[in-house]
This record gives C-alpha cells, structure tokens and sequence, in this order.
C-alpha cells in the first residue's frame, strides 16, 4: 500500500480514520474503487481550550448572578446575622466542658453528657421546627421564629457564668441545643423566602459562605479573648451578645417587612428576572 502515512509506527487508531474515496453507486460515471481503502489522519481538536472557555464563561455567569441575589438588602442583613452567629456558634461545644472541669469541679466524663445533651435537643428540636415550617398556620412565621429562638441561644450562653451546679449547666446546654436548632432548619427556608425559586441556589451557596467564613475567624477571636483576658466569663459575655444581636438582627428583617410590604414585593418581582 505504500509507505507510512504519518502516524506511530504506521498504525492509525481506528476512531482517528476516515475513507478518503468518494464513488456513484449509478451510472458509467463510478470511479474504479481500490482494493484497499486510502486512509487519511483526521486532526482532532484540542478539548482542554473549549472546556476552560466553558468554565471560564460559567464562572463569570455565576459570579454575577450570585452579584445580583447579594444586593438583596434584606438578604444582605441575614447574611451578617449567620456571618455573626456561626463566629461564636461552636463556643457551646468547645468551651462548655472545659468550663464544667476548670470551675465546676467534675471529671471530663461528666463533661463530656453536655455536649451529648446538646445534641439530643438538637434532635427533637429540628423535628418539631421541620413541623413548625410546614404547618399552615405557622409557616408564615419562620423569620420571628428564627429570632426568637437564635436570640434566646445567645441568653443560655450570655448567662453561663453564673451557673454554679453541673446540673444547671446541663439545662443550659439542653437549652442551647434546643434553640439552637433554628438555624439548621430554617436557615434554608428564610433564604428561600427572602429571594425567589430561581435564585434559592446561588443564594444558599452565599448563606454556607457567609457561615464558613464566621467559623474560621471566630475560633480565633474567640482564642485571642481568651489568652488576653485569661477567663471563659468574658468570652461567655461577649458571644452571648454576639448571638442576641443576630437573633435580634432578623426580627428586625421581619419587623420591616411588615411595615414595608409594597416594597418587598417590588424587590420579589425584581429578583424573578434575574
């Protein structure tokens, strides 16, 4: 057949050939076909350009749709009370115990069924507010139930140094992880309810942004309180404020809706073009 037509060692991958004669199947006009077939290299484009131009175009689309739903300004005002919240959120989980041994003379086991404790009401909490959520006559109602609860959290921290029993430690842990509850729950059906349908997913990526950004600077305020004051009670004073303010931040978002509803209704029709 001929010499090497370009390709390794002579041998062209068959999903890289293509017939190179062309024939009519009438008439006297057939041209005289060959034995064999002539094989020619068909050049293949290169995927990793097209594929970084479509991630790059996807990118610059999502940045400015995830744009649009921050300008929201009452979901700008949510984000700041979960960005608040979730910088003092693990104090209860980490701090708690160590408090219990260090002034409340108890062994670490004992310590230890508070953090339990807060977990088993976080449980029965979460099931009650999932019903709270989709009851029909309450389902109105999610943003003051969220204050309420996130505000009261904040007041079991705030009030902590001032428990001297390990019994009325656990009931303030067992409080905690009730209301605490809230923001797994409702988190998701507020940002749905202060944007729209089609903005419910980029929203929701900005709301876990605004909490994973709380997590990693609050530990380390938290750190540095500690180490400068030497005490859990000033840590307890400042995220329980910490906490009331962002539970008392999203009863102020329901307080304005209800004396601004034209206006919110004009943002939700905005928000649906987007």
């Amino acid at each position: 057949m001929g010499g090497p037509i370009g390709t390794t060692h002579g041998r062209v991958p068959p999903s890289n050939i293509m017939l190179a004669t062309r024939h009519s199947i009438f008439g006297h006009g057939m041209e005289k076909a060959p034995s064999a077939p002539a094989l020619c290299v068909r050049r293949r484009r290169h995927p990793g350009v097209l594929q970084l131009k479509k991630v790059t175009d996807g990118t610059r689309e999502t940045l400015k749709r995830n744009w649009k739903l921050f300008t929201v300004p009452m979901f700008q005002v949510f984000l700041l009370s979960v960005f608040i919240l979730y910088m003092f959120f693990d104090i209860p989980y980490v701090n708690f115990p160590e408090y219990a041994v260090a002034h409340l003379n108890v062994t670490e086991q004992e310590s230890s069924y508070l953090v339990s404790g807060i977990g088993f009401f976080n449980t029965i909490s979460m099931l009650l507010c999932g019903f709270i959520a989709d009851w029909k006559h309450t389902r109105d109602y999610m943003l003051p139930l969220y204050g309420i609860c996130i505000t009261l959290a904040g007041v079991c921290v705030f009030i902590t140094p001032h428990i001297t029993s390990y019994f009325g430690m656990m009931v303030i842990c067992n409080a905690y992880g009730f209301f605490i509850s809230a923001n797994y729950v409702l988190a998701s059906v507020i940002t749905l309810e202060l944007l729209c349908l089609h903005g419910f997913q980029g929203g929701y990526g900005l709301l876990s942004f605004a909490e994973g950004l709380g997590n990693v600077l609050g530990p380390a305020l938290v750190g540095y309180v500690h180490d400068f004051t030497g005490s859990y009670i000033f840590i307890f004073y400042f995220a329980g404020c910490g906490i009331v303010v962002s539970g008392l931040v999203v009863v102020f978002i329901e307080v304005y809706r209800r004396y601004n509803p034209d206006e919110m209704d004009d943002r939700v029709d905005d928000r649906e073009t987007v």
